[in-house]
């Protein structure tokens, strides 16, 4: 291994040890979203049964948090290749923005050849010159050297970290599964992109510094040491190069951080809101129609419970992980959920519609064995898992 190239290749192996990560932490993500969501799932029943107008008014704002849901799941599961593409891609329009490719090493390796320039003339410059020229000529080595360092350095730990955030991701994006813990999973997107950002920043930054170095360099002088101004104006650059490169990154990086928090509030004013809605229709109905909008409550989140049972059941039956059958259970109770929601809906409004036009409605059986209503969404679930578990059973 060639010495100049020591730090990247020590980078590398950073980002190799932490991706190797991932596997295992995204086996816990998808217990802990399964877990969190069926926990936000038994409580959005909840309030959809305790408020009367929700299987109608709230459709809308469910299949789009179930879309949100789905989403973040999905970029959970893959986040090595969707996150490390979104890198891939940052230093790939770094590479063809400049011209050249930038890492720890070629900049730390531009310092030092940058310092070797600066240090060569003091052996062969005059006794009054050379011990005068040392102090300056020392401080303009020691400070360029210590500014490629710390560039070099940064640009490395922000490498690493990037990885690092992509490897966890398989477990902060698991706070997705509700509203309450969602901040989380947002936060560690906007880390990961501000971070592909400032890496973009980083590649322009050097460039610049490069070509800059190059002219300074070139009037270094070569053997004698005549004038003193050349290195003043070396450090004097230097420390200009220290500041755009980490100034600018982190400006442009805090652009893009909390772009996904466009929303932050709407939750817990949600949450506010619908609670001041509850507590307001609690005081106007009687006793016992609390007690039956409870009832349905409960049965909601009793059918959500068993059907996700029944899917990670059948996984597990297959021969799957269990971290495969909390996925499965997950997935699988949000899309069973979503179609007797949306079922039930559909076949009230042509209930309605059919009963409106001189007809009887859709026939089915209703809580107390009447066959003039349409299935309810507890019924239609415990049916989806009836059906699952059959399908499962035949398999066998």
């Amino acid at each position: 291994m060639d010495e100049s190239s020591i730090i990247t290749t020590s980078v590398n192996l950073y980002n190799e040890v932490f991706i190797g990560f991932y596997s295992k932490i995204v086996q816990w993500g998808q217990w802990l979203f399964a877990a969190i969501f069926g926990l936000s799932m038994s409580w959005s029943c909840l309030l959809y049964a305790m408020d009367r107008k929700s299987f109608d008014d709230s459709m809308a704002d469910f299949l789009k948090e179930l879309a949100t849901v789905s989403l973040f799941f999905i970029l959970m599961t893959n986040a090595v290749s969707l996150f490390g593409d979104v890198i891939i891609t940052a230093t790939q329009m770094g590479e063809s923005l400049t011209g050249i490719m930038v890492d720890p090493s070629s900049i730390l390796g531009n310092g030092i050849a940058l310092g070797n320039l600066i240090i060569a003339p003091v052996k062969e410059s005059s006794f009054i010159f050379g011990g005068l020229g040392l102090v300056l000529v020392s401080i303009a080595y020691i400070a360029v050297i210590a500014v490629f360092i710390r560039v070099s350095i940064d640009l490395a730990v922000t490498i690493i970290y990037t990885h690092y955030l992509i490897a966890m991701s398989g477990l902060l994006l698991a706070f997705s599964a509700s509203p309450m813990t969602r901040v989380i999973a947002r936060k560690t997107i906007d880390s990961i992109l501000a971070n592909a950002v400032k890496l973009l920043s980083v590649y322009s930054v050097v460039a610049a510094g490069n070509f800059i170095f190059g002219k300074v360099a070139g009037f270094l002088p070569k053997d004698d040491i005549v004038s003193f101004d050349i290195y003043i104006v070396s450090i004097t650059c230097a420390g200009m190069f220290y500041l755009l490169a980490t100034f600018i990154p982190s400006k442009i990086a805090a652009i893009i951080s909390d772009s996904i928090q466009e929303i932050r509030g709407a939750d817990a004013v949600g949450a506010a809101i619908t609670a001041m809605k509850i507590a307001n229709q609690a005081t106007n109905v009687a006793a016992p129609v609390i007690a039956n909008t409870l009832g349905n409550a409960a049965k909601i989140a009793g059918s959500v419970a068993n059907n996700a049972a029944a899917h990670a059941g059948n996984t597990l039956s297959q021969g799957g992980s269990v971290g495969g059958a909390m996925s499965a259970a997950a997935a699988g109770a949000s899309k069973d959920f979503a179609s007797a929601l949306g079922g039930s809906i559909s076949d009230k409004f042509k209930h309605l519609a059919d009963k409106l036009s001189g007809g009887k409605g859709i026939a089915g059986t209703d809580h107390a064995g009447n066959s003039n209503s349409p299935p309810g969404v507890a019924q239609r679930m415990y049916s989806a898992s009836k059906n699952l578990r059959n399908s499962s059973s035949q398999k066998q």
